[in-house]
This record gives structure tokens, C-alpha cells and sequence, in this order.
């Protein structure tokens, strides 16, 4: 897996091995076991819903060639749907496969590694693992997973919505370079009107009877993940013109009906 100490120290074995390789190198963590380390580790948060948020959650080493390695803009795709012109998305794991055929070079070879030895059956088990008790009824042994790399141009923004009954478990890796967009985090909404309480509350883009009672910040590295329920509101603000949001997410989700 990713990396050694020739990737992180020489600047031409970064350039040539970046895309990862068998994790020879016990000064660094491998980040896949990382990253399930800070999930089974990290405060089960239970207002309004339950949800974790990490401050780190790749070592930050595997977060800087993730960076370097972000697909260029034209490897990302717009909605089918044409909702959310500004979002574009790249899959990399879902019922219809993934667009890696997009990409080529050292960011095919990145993503590619990064979808076998990253994003693998413990990182997500992890999640399940942490939210189970509540989860045991809806768990099938055909969950699935469904998981994109998202970019979101100046202007995107989504009106609260609690996701669809599909899915199990939502999670958001910001990717930020920087920390200039801290306020476009994802907002966590709280509603005392009923019918803003169900299952697969529609994206109407109004903010009417909503509150918004914590916006995450848009940190390098950090992440939420969230039991999806009936009362699991989140949106996210008008993002500021010319700016660009770069995430990774993905979701446990429910075989079809």
C-alpha cells in the first residue's frame, strides 16, 4: 500500500511512485488502518443524530499526494439529472462500476490503488461497526458501496435534506489545500416541524423551518460521517464565487428493493 520513504523524502521517487505500492515502511502509516483507527476511536457524537467528525482522518503524509494527485477538471462529470451544475463528480465505486477510464497516468494509477488498498470491506466495516446497534435492523448482507470523488465549483450549495432511506451510512472527507473555505463545511440542521423528519426529505432548496446548529469546518483532512435516519437534516451554504470544493465521499447503501 501506500507509501514508502522514498515517495515522501525524495522528489523524484514521489513523482515516479506516487501512486502507491507495498507498504515496506514502518515509519509511516498506512492509511487505510489510519483511517480505521480514527473511526473506531473517535467520539460517537448523538445530538442531533448520531454522527463522528475527525480532525485527521488519512495521515497527513497520504493526504498530500492524495492532493497532488486530484484528477483534473475534465475527468469530472455533472449529474445526469443536470441538478447541481456546479458539482461535478468522478465515481469510484458503485453499482454501475467506476469512471477511472476517465483518468490516466499517475492519477489513474493513484485512484486505482487507493480504490483496492484504501477503500476497502474493514474501512467501511469500521462505520457499520460504530453505528451498529442502531443500524442492526436495516442491515442487509448486500449492502453496497457507493463512493465518488466530488467537485464543487463557486455557488454550489444544497438545501437541508435528511438522504434518502437507501442509504445505511454518509461519510465526507473535505480536501481542501488549504484552510481558506473553512466556513463551507457541511451544516447539521435541526427541524421541529414533522414533516422535515422523515426519510428522503427532498433537496427544495428552501431554508424555511430549518436551523442550522453546527457547521462543520471545511478542514484539510477532516471528515463526518453520519448514521443516515429521519431526523439526519445537513446542507451546505452558497459557497463563495470562484472557489472550488473538493471531497471524497462515500455511502453504505441498502440493495434494491
Amino acid at each position: 500500500m501506500i507509501t514508502n520513504d522514498s515517495l515522501i523524502d525524495d522528489p523524484k521517487a514521489r513523482q515516479e511512485h506516487a501512486p502507491g505500492g507495498p507498504l515496506g515502511d514502518c515509519r509511516h502509516d498506512d492509511p487505510a488502518e489510519h483511517a480505521v483507527y480514527a473511526i473506531m476511536n473517535a467520539q460517537l457524537r448523538t445530538y442531533p443524530y448520531q454522527h463522528i467528525v475527525l480532525a485527521e482522518f488519512f495521515p497527513p503524509e497520504y493526504y498530500q499526494l492524495l492532493i497532488e494527485h486530484l484528477p483534473d477538471d475534465d475527468a469530472y462529470t455533472p449529474a445526469a439529472t443536470g441538478r447541481y451544475p456546479e458539482r461535478g463528480r468522478l465515481m469510484l465505486a458503485g453499482e454501475s462500476g467506476d469512471d477511472l477510464d476517465r483518468l490516466t497516468g499517475q492519477q489513474l494509477k493513484f485512484w486505482s490503488l487507493f480504490k483496492n488498498d484504501v477503500l476497502t470491506d474493514k474501512l467501511w466495516g469500521a462505520l457499520i461497526d460504530r453505528f451498529v446497534p442502531t443500524l442492526a435492523t436495516r442491515l442487509k448482507k448486500t449492502c453496497w458501496l457507493h463512493a465518488f470523488l466530488s467537485r464543487d465549483r463557486g455557488g454550489y450549495a444544497i438545501s437541508p435534506h435528511t438522504d434518502t432511506s437507501r442509504k445505511l451510512v454518509s461519510v465526507l472527507v473535505y480536501l481542501p489545500e488549504s484552510t481558506e473555505l473553512m466556513s463551507c463545511g457541511t451544516s447539521i440542521v435541526v427541524s421541529d416541524k414533522p414533516e422535515h423528519n422523515v426519510f428522503d426529505v427532498p433537496h427544495s432548496g428552501r431554508w424555511d423551518g430549518f436551523k442550522i446548529a453546527k457547521t462543520l469546518p471545511f478542514a484539510p483532512n477532516s471528515m463526518i460521517a453520519f448514521l443516515v435516519s429521519d431526523t439526519s437534516l445537513h446542507a451546505v451554504r452558497p459557497t463563495p464565487p470562484g472557489s472550488v470544493r473538493n471531497t471524497f465521499q462515500f455511502n453504505i447503501m441498502m440493495p434494491n428493493p
